[in-house]
């Protein structure tokens, strides 16, 4: 089994002040923007395919899209830079990773319709007609499971956790 690959993260934080977001989208330097009056936030991307920070007008902000938790960090820190520079306070609080999205591979071919009964059909989505993975629901996460042995794990956290759950299939994939 290959190991886990973090392929996005998303986490959410506080900033204590409102923003007319019409303002901040024609002054804050950065990449990219995207905002629309009368939309829910302004998006913004520090570099070309990079992690999008999305503000909205309450302070409340995303950052999802990253590849790791120092490209998060380091675009936690570019957005309260570019505020800062505006001459506004700028600091994140209550910043906490609410997803992180992992790939791995089993590197072998699955039954799905026999892993479905394997892992309890209580714990599982199996409809091939509506989607072509299996949903294994997890207490820490959701894992899907493709017949090509490609796993995507989301919901989780941390890595422990999500370790934790692909040992926990792995463990109950011996005899499929």
């Amino acid at each position: 089994m290959s190991r886990l690959t973090i392929a996005s993260i998303v986490a959410t934080g506080k900033i204590d002040r409102e923003f007319d977001l019409a303002t901040l989208a024609n002054d804050i330097d950065c990449y990219s923007y995207d905002y629309e009056e009368g939309r829910s936030g302004l998006h913004v991307q520090f570099y070309e395919e990079g992690p999008t920070a999305t503000i909205f007008r309450s302070g409340s902000c995303n950052i999802r899209g990253a590849s790791s938790e120092k490209a998060l960090y380091e675009n936690k820190s570019m957005l309260e830079d570019a505020i800062s520079n505006l001459g506004i306070e700028g600091t994140i609080s209550r910043f906490q990773i609410t997803n992180i999205v992992f790939t791995a591979d089993l590197n072998k071919s699955i039954d799905l319709n026999e892993l479905a009964v394997k892992l309890g059909l209580e714990n599982v989505e199996y409809e091939p007609e509506q989607f072509p993975g299996l949903v294994y629901r997890l207490d820490q996460g959701v894992i899907l499971i493709f017949a090509s042995g490609k796993l995507v794990l989301t919901g989780f956290t941390n890595r422990k956790d999500a370790k934790q759950a692909l040992n926990t299939l792995s463990n109950k994939l011996t005899d499929v």
